[in-house]
């Protein structure tokens, strides 16, 4: 027989809306969105983006990521530790939504971190119900029952009934999924006291029902179809009809276990004709196996083989599915590896680039560097020379040497010449800059230097004249 049909997710639903009731949650969608941009970047605004995130967290996981990173960069800006811990939490649900588990888990984590640094134990456990989900998902079923017991831990320090009554059915639920069903019944039970004790009619037709499961697997029937029985009365009360469709099922494989087939298969009737009211593709082949399970106990190969062959497609069309969704998540991550290694390649062509202009930027000032330590000696050396020719002189002029007017004459143009050739050297490049390197411009600015030397170099030999040549 199969195992019976467990509600087991509404629970971990119920928990990541318990912590996200601001004073917006009333407000529409557009309303906030219009708000949002109105606002300065301040603590109202990062107030509007949480009750967003609030508002997407069960309806478009792209958008819930746009608005949690929103969230989480204006909380990074205003220093608001805890608004960037919510913004954490609100981009790993993100993530769930998009089946990437691993970097889910990162931004859980990375959450649960904050929390023990600011001491909120309320974010806190609300981080383990989280990753509990995560490892249940993964089916690391020990890791997922530790993460929930942590958080059942917080809830009784913190008396949050609500909180601690969802952490116990989740831990119930996967201690059903691990076949122990007794402590399953331990825990689901002790959820239905909380549930019943703070009028939670959801959460308490929920925990009703998984009891039921957990009764059913012990073998307790009569219990198992007590608690349908009264889940079912509080989810037609609440118009649940995934509630109603799922414990429809359950009951009609517990008639079916207690040898009351007809009464199986008009359940099971019921069953089926609200869970194609809802399109709830899986519950149908839940269905049609437990009518084809019905038949054969009954007997009627004919019936039962109808129905197994239904519930074959059904599983096919259920698998086709989620291959379908597999495939386009492999397809969407791999075209988001493919844009981050071209994005790394552009990355580190844009770095090499970089290091090339870095490294001629440095060798183009090494060579300069090396070209003004080799002008500077040619200078020093031009500078040392004419001083040295004009102490010369002097020297000469105090011993009246007999020398000749046209060697005198010789010396001097020839002193006045390299010193006119210097001064071309060094203002050179300033000339350049000037002219534009134009030959006309650079002739005509080389003769002014020269019109200006010319007086100097006509007092100069008239002097050393006077002073070397004897009379």
């Amino acid at each position: 027989m199969k195992p019976a049909t467990t509600i087991r997710y509404l629970f971990a639903i119920t928990v990541s809306l318990l912590y996200s009731t601001k004073c917006f949650t009333q407000t529409s969608k557009d309303s906030l969105v219009n708000l949002l941009y109105t606002l300065p970047n301040n603590a109202s605004k990062l107030d509007v983006l949480e009750a967003l995130c609030e508002h997407y967290e069960e309806a478009d996981a792209d958008t819930l990521l746009f608005y949690s990173t929103m969230e989480y960069k204006l909380a990074r800006q205003l220093r608001n530790t805890k608004g960037e811990m919510s913004a954490l939490i609100d981009m790993g649900f993100a993530y769930v939504n998009k089946n990437k588990t691993d970097t889910a888990m990162n931004y859980y984590f990375q959450a649960l971190q904050i929390s023990e640094r600011v001491k909120d134990d309320e974010k806190g456990a609300l981080c383990y119900i989280r990753m509990g989900n995560l490892y249940r998902i993964q089916n690391n079923f020990d890791k997922a029952i530790e993460c929930y017991d942590k958080a059942v831990a917080f809830y009784r320090v913190l008396k949050n009934e609500s909180g601690l009554a969802s952490a116990l059915n989740n831990s119930g639920v996967v201690h059903y999924d691990k076949y122990d069903s007794e402590n399953a019944e331990k825990y689901f039970q002790e959820a239905l006291e909380i549930y019943q004790r703070i009028g939670d009619d959801v959460g308490t037709a929920d925990a009703l029902a998984n009891l039921g499961t957990a009764y059913q697997d012990l073998n307790q029937l009569d219990k198992a179809l007590l608690n349908y029985d009264l889940a079912q009365t509080i989810y037609e009360k609440i118009n649940s009809k995934i509630g109603m469709a799922t414990c429809l099922i359950n009951i009609g494989y517990v008639y079916d276990l207690l040898g009351k087939h007809q009464k199986a298969l008009e359940v099971q009737k019921k069953g089926l004709e609200i869970s194609s009211e809802i399109g709830a593709h899986d519950l149908i082949a839940a269905v049609y196996y437990g009518m084809g399970e019905i038949y054969k106990n009954m007997h009627n190969a004919d019936s039962s083989f109808r129905y197994m062959s239904l519930y074959a497609q059904y599983q096919d069309s259920i698998f086709s599915e989620q291959s379908n969704r597999n495939i386009a998540d492999m397809q969407t991550k791999y075209d988001t590896e493919k844009k981050e290694r071209e994005n790394e390649i552009l990355r580190q062509e844009k770095q090499i680039k970089e290091l090339q202009e870095k490294a001629d930027q440095e060798e183009k000032r090494r060579i300069q560097e090396e070209r003004n330590r080799r002008d500077n000696l040619q200078y020093s050396i031009i500078l040392i020379f004419i001083l040295a020719l004009l102490v010369t002189f002097i020297l000469l002029g105090g011993t009246k040497l007999k020398m000749q007017p046209r060697m005198i004459e010789g010396l001097i143009f020839f002193a006045f010449l390299i010193f006119f050739e210097f001064l071309l050297v060094l203002f050179d490049p300033y000339v350049d800059l000037i002219t534009g390197g134009a030959p006309g411009w650079k002739l005509l600015i080389n003769a002014l230097v020269a019109a200006a030397i010319f007086p100097l170099h006509a007092f100069f030999e008239k002097l050393l004249k006077r002073k070397l040549i004897k009379k």
